[in-house]
């Protein structure tokens, strides 16, 4: 099967482009050519969002679709020539893909399938977007998602979108979940921090606002700096020197973070306000940590109340001081959801078993065979 993979690299979207690009290179059954996706400047002028919450009347997801939509189309019908050289196309996401409908109408034979881990309609129900700011883009979606002979999402959360939104059967939906492989290291490799003693909260999380990064500072250095020392791992954090018992990182390799710094944690902590899956939740669950997170998106695959984690409601001070402070306090509960965490990202997230799933199926869709998940 000769496929197209056309990838946004931004955000966690590049890890599992990565993670494509190894399990496409390890079958002979497929060969597959991939494009990253990297935002020219003039793009990111044109589309970029306000810098203040507009609950999307600042409409920059419905720039960014109109305008990507010739600029890929431009590459696709020409030095690609994606009619003669290709049968499947695979688009990491919606938001980059409008030109899909070009493709099926001038080159029906090519099958597509579209990669997303959350919908418009989503945004709306869940984050509290505007629906007649959203209703441009849902139609869109609508368009994109009926034309597409394929839906996969990153999430199971998702599903339940595409289903009640927007019409689509299960024969046409695929989960490929957001996986990775475990590191080696894990916390579990040494010996709790005993009650008494300082332990390592740690906070990993570009979009600093988003994910809570505020909350998190806030929390503990009002009530908890003298019991935790906190470790922020973030690009676009506010580097306080004199915060106390605060530890501010500078950019690391995944590499680095996953094997060696993550390992020497104790709790992770993100409460998150909008997300669909993020991928810091999985990679701290990975490494053996207790996590201490919101239930927004599909976050609850990953962080179960008591099971792996402990869920907190978004921007409730008191509750995120509570769970922090219970782990603080009993390192056989850290110890138990952990482990719990580290088995369910190994069992749940398997890589070998999530993208060779992915690939089987857009063999399927190319040849009739009609796999289904």
């Amino acid at each position: 099967m000769r496929a197209l993979f056309i990838s946004g690299v931004f955000l966690g979207f590049g890890n599992y482009y990565r993670m494509l690009r190894e399990y496409t290179a390890q079958r002979e059954d497929i060969d597959a050519v991939h494009v990253e996706l990297h935002t020219p400047m003039w793009l990111k002028l044109a589309a970029k969002s306000a810098p203040f919450p507009t609950r999307g009347w600042d409409f920059h997801a419905l720039r960014y679709l109109w305008l990507t939509r010739p600029m890929i189309r431009r590459w696709v019908f020409g030095p690609l020539d994606i009619c003669n050289r290709f049968d499947v196309v695979h688009v990491i996401t919606q938001g980059n893909a409008l030109w899909t409908l070009d493709l099926k109408k001038r080159c029906p034979r090519v099958k597509v399938a579209l990669n997303v881990d959350g919908t418009a309609e989503q945004d709306i129900e869940v984050f509290g977007f505007s629906r007649a700011a959203k209703a441009p883009f849902v139609r869109a979606e609508q368009k994109m998602f009926d034309a597409a002979d394929l839906i996969v999402t990153r999430n199971a959360w998702c599903t339940g979108s595409l289903r009640a939104d927007y019409g689509l059967t299960d024969k046409k939906i695929h989960v490929a979940r957001s996986s990775f492989k475990a590191p080696r290291a894990s916390r579990l490799d040494r010996s709790m921090t005993p009650k008494g003693e300082t332990i390592k909260l740690v906070f990993v999380g570009n979009a600093w606002e988003r994910k809570g990064g505020p909350q998190v500072l806030r929390v503990h250095q009002e009530r908890l700096a003298d019991r935790c020392e906190l470790h922020v791992f973030s690009k676009a954090a506010p580097r306080d020197d004199k915060a106390r018992n605060v530890v501010w990182h500078d950019v690391v390799a995944r590499e680095t973070l996953m094997n060696e710094l993550l390992p020497s944690m104790d709790v992770f902590v993100m409460p998150t306000k909008v997300d669909q899956l993020p991928w810091s939740v999985l990679e701290a669950s990975s490494a053996g940590l207790p996590v201490v997170t919101t239930a927004v998106g599909a976050v609850p695959e990953v962080a179960v109340d008591e099971e792996t984690g402990l869920i907190v409601p978004p921007e409730d001070d008191d509750a995120l001081a509570r769970a922090i402070g219970r782990l603080i306090d009993d390192p056989a509960l850290r110890e138990r959801l952990g482990r719990a965490g580290r088995e369910r990202v190994e069992r749940d997230f398997n890589p070998d078993v999530n993208f060779n799933g992915l690939i089987d199926r857009l063999i399927g869709l190319v040849d009739g065979a009609g796999v289904e998940r």
